[in-house]
């Protein structure tokens, strides 16, 4: 796990009798002064010293910037070759569309963006977030200052996408709120902002409630502080899936220079996707697992909730729902719960990538998770930490509900986030740990960066020493032999 603050980077080798397999999960920082090409300069040196430039499988777990970015300066380098990219299967929930039609390949955006030759559906799909961002910036602001998008858009010698991409940007600035700690939120699944469409008369009365408050709008003095949240919310999800948006389209379009093959991929509802490695292919190709090569288990996200977050509802209608409900509304954040979960197994070793994974899709109904996704998670050896040891509570019932702690295998949570980082690792993590460990002391924990005293309190004894001299900062490198596995490379001490 390479260390990019509060971003991520994993680079898992698989050691076979045909020789290494390589994958490269993200590689995105968010920290100022680290440089866009920080994971590929020390890729570089990881991949130098295994004597081979090359990637067999590259994975954008979700697109979120912080997790993508540098995923591009790693694709144009022309001497690391590369098998195939997994990128994050989101659909396009600007282009309107019958709520009961089914989801089609072609509906994906990063089947759009690889399309794109001349960056029209990009700008299309970023001028439809600001025009939903419009709508919302006349309650949220006065409306004789409308959006920051119109004094952008006046000055002269910018191109409509950079003014764009400055406007989104100066949108999340200019709006109140915790960006770092709503990376780490719970991700809820109840309806939130944008619930799923449903005939249009359902919505009836919000649509005809906006209408009117749009053509006489309160000033945003005589809006109640609950409203205000809901809007203000819904503003910066918005902001951030254009930002996003952006980030996965430059990806795309790294990979389309380079030829790459490039794949998203979805499971049916409760149902694990099974893919092993082919010596022949070189590709994890679906079916059955071998037990001498190395295997991928997918786990999410599922056709239904790829689908949910494709039928949002228009913005008019979400509105009128912030309006007319009488407390605050969470947004849905689509990146983190459409994150791919994804379990690597080789030699009978569990690594489970996260990503942001809301793991809401391991939800059978409100009372119970999918026994079968359950089923496929364990014995688990390396874990990457979802949302970076924030506040995601249906990463630990999953775990928990899988029966996780209970195994006697000993294990290694890698948590990645940013220097005494003020909301991380959190409260529930560390219930989590601090439960664990009641079955026995084999629940290790590992950080990229150091967390501040408060945060780890409790659990100080489940952190791994650090190798050699201890310092804020570092990569963690694990290594798995005969003996079993080996903590290489860790930094930050208890």
């Amino acid at each position: 796990m390479f260390e990019v603050q509060l971003g991520s980077a994993l680079f898992l080798q698989f050691r076979t009798l045909d020789g290494n397999v390589n994958v490269l999960a993200d590689a995105g920082i968010k920290a100022s002064g680290y440089d866009v090409g920080t994971v590929h300069g020390r890729l570089s040196e990881v991949l130098n010293e295994t004597g081979s430039r090359h990637l067999d499988l590259i994975i954008g777990t979700h697109y979120d910037e912080d997790h993508l970015a540098g995923l591009v300066p790693v694709i144009q380098d022309t001497t690391i070759t590369i098998g195939e990219a997994w990128m994050p299967p989101v659909a396009n929930d600007v282009k309107m569309h019958p709520f009961d039609v089914a989801l089609r390949r072609e509906d994906l955006l990063p089947f759009q963006f690889y399309d794109d030759v001349d960056g029209s559906q990009l700008v299309e799909y970023l001028e439809g977030q600001r025009s939903d961002l419009d709508r919302v910036a006349v309650f949220t602001r006065h409306p004789d200052q409308r959006t920051v998008f119109n004094e952008i858009l006046i000055g002269a010698g910018i191109d409509r996408l950079g003014a764009l991409m400055s406007g989104f940007h100066a949108t999340l600035e200019a709006s109140e709120g915790t960006d770092s700690a709503e990376h780490g939120e719970e991700q809820i699944d109840e309806e939130g902002l944008f619930p799923p469409r449903r005939p249009l008369s359902s919505y009836w009365h919000y649509r005809r409630f906006i209408v009117d408050l749009e053509a006489d709008p309160p000033h945003p003095s005589d809006i109640s502080e609950a409203q205000m949240y809901s809007l203000v919310s819904m503003e910066r999800s918005t902001a951030k899936k254009a930002i996003n948006a952006k980030a996965l389209y430059d990806v795309v379009q790294a990979l389309k220079a380079r030829n790459v093959l490039m794949r998203s991929e979805i499971i049916e509802d409760g149902t694990p996707k099974i893919f092993t490695w082919d010596r022949l292919s070189k590709r994890f190709v679906e079916r059955g697992e071998a037990s001498n090569s190395p295997s991928l288990k997918l786990l999410g996200p599922s056709r239904s909730l790829v689908q949910k977050h494709w039928d949002k509802l228009p913005v008019g209608d979400a509105l009128g729902m912030a309006f007319t409900h009488s407390v605050a509304l969470k947004s849905i954040t689509p990146s983190n719960q459409l994150s791919y979960v994804m379990r690597f197994e080789h030699r009978q070793q569990g690594i489970l990538v996260t990503g942001d994974a809301g793991m809401v899709d391991f939800r059978e109904d409100r009372n119970a998770y999918s026994p079968s996704l359950l089923s496929a998670l364990l014995p688990l050896h390396v874990i990457q930490v979802a949302h970076h040891g924030g506040a995601n509570a249906h990463f630990y019932r999953v775990l928990n509900a899988a029966k996780y702690p209970e195994q006697p295998d000993t294990s290694y949570l890698l948590l990645s986030h940013a220097t005494e980082d003020k909301y991380r690792p959190s409260i529930e993590f560390r219930d989590f740990v601090m439960a664990g460990r009641s079955f026995g002391d084999d629940i290790v924990v590992l950080f990229t960066s150091r967390p501040s005293a408060s945060k780890v309190a409790g659990y100080e004894s489940a952190i791994w020493p650090a190798v050699g001299k201890a310092r804020d900062v570092g990569d963690i490198r694990l290594e798995f032999d005969k003996s079993g596995w080996k903590v290489v490379k860790h930094s930050v001490a208890p």
